[in-house]
């Protein structure tokens, strides 16, 4: 195997990533799309009630800690109230997690953390390749064999002419 294929193949298994997480990304969208306000805020105080539990606090040492009323925690809780941002921020500190945890968001679409390590992945592609690498990548995984051998044949073709490589700095 050529050490141009390699990279090829490398390039193309990120690519595959970068696939996978848009997918998520539309998957967040459309659940946020049809939610409604009221299931959110449940799944919301449902978090808050689990994470408080977990750490063994009552709705009153919470409240204490917040700076807020027991009951104001209830309401959270059974999704009666909206927590602003800045709420939600405060209870997860107070909590030990982060605010995504108490939206559901890692749970359901972030397992073990897999979508960090693709976007850093991602990062790690652009900062080697540049910025128009990650679309290309993108481009490249929308084709059939047929597309992809075609580009291989292309790109072998093109590195090897002088006009189109880089100048060694």
């Amino acid at each position: 195997m050529t050490k141009a294929f390699a990279s090829v193949i490398l390039i193309l298994s990120k690519a595959f990533a970068f696939v996978n997480i848009k997918i998520k990304a539309f998957a967040i969208v459309n659940k946020i799309k049809h939610f409604s306000r009221g299931e959110f805020m449940n799944e919301v105080g449902s978090n808050i009630r689990k994470f408080r539990q977990q750490k063994g606090l009552t709705q009153k040492e919470l409240g204490d800690l917040l700076e807020i009323s027991e009951a104001m925690v209830g309401q959270y809780e059974r999704g009666v109230r909206n927590p602003k941002l800045e709420t939600i921020n405060k209870i997860a500190a107070a909590l030990g997690v982060t605010a995504l945890d108490l939206y559901g968001w890692d749970e359901k679409y972030n397992p073990g953390g897999q979508l960090a390590d693709e976007v850093e992945l991602i990062e790690q592609i652009e900062q080697k390749y540049g910025k128009g690498s990650v679309s290309l990548l993108e481009d490249y995984s929308s084709l059939n064999e047929l597309g992809r051998s075609k580009i291989t044949e292309y790109v072998s073709d093109i590195k090897v002419q002088l006009k189109y490589q880089k100048k060694e700095q």
